[in-house]
């Protein structure tokens, strides 16, 4: 699960590119005023559906090559109206491809916003590999 992870982030970049690049002056400067995460906050709002979207098929394809999961997907397919299915919840709460997403999701934004609260506290930190990937400079 954690190598699902890590081959969807660099699948996100263009889409954080994209939601920086349509950015209004009013976001900007909402950004700016904000809190240590508020450049954070702004590109989850924005940006979150697509990423989710972008990431889950890397997710389930990677799921699916791990053997255990195969057997855990059939498993709750089949629990899904059943007695497993409503002691745990059922629909999504059993479905891990979207666990999977919905956590590696965390892991980006949680990231983002520690190098958000670095480059807020100290400009040096604005040269940091991500910012460059980010802003191709």
């Amino acid at each position: 699960m954690n190598k699902a992870a890590e081959t969807a982030i660099p699948k996100t970049l263009d889409i954080v590119k994209d939601t920086v690049q349509n950015m209004t002056l009013e976001d900007a400067a909402n950004i700016l005023n904000g809190g240590d995460d508020a450049a954070t906050r702004y590109l989850r709002e924005k940006a979150g559906p697509s990423l989710e979207k972008a990431i889950k098929p890397i997710v389930s394809q990677a799921t699916d090559q791990v053997g255990a999961t195969a057997s855990y997907k059939q498993l709750t397919a089949n629990a899904g109206g059943g007695m497993l299915g409503g002691l745990l919840g059922g629909g999504s709460a059993l479905d891990l491809d979207s666990y999977v997403t919905e956590k590696t999701l965390d892991g980006l934004f949680y990231k983002l916003a520690q190098e958000e609260k670095a480059i807020r506290q100290n400009p040096v930190a604005r040269s940091t590999d991500l910012l460059k990937q980010v802003f191709g400079r």
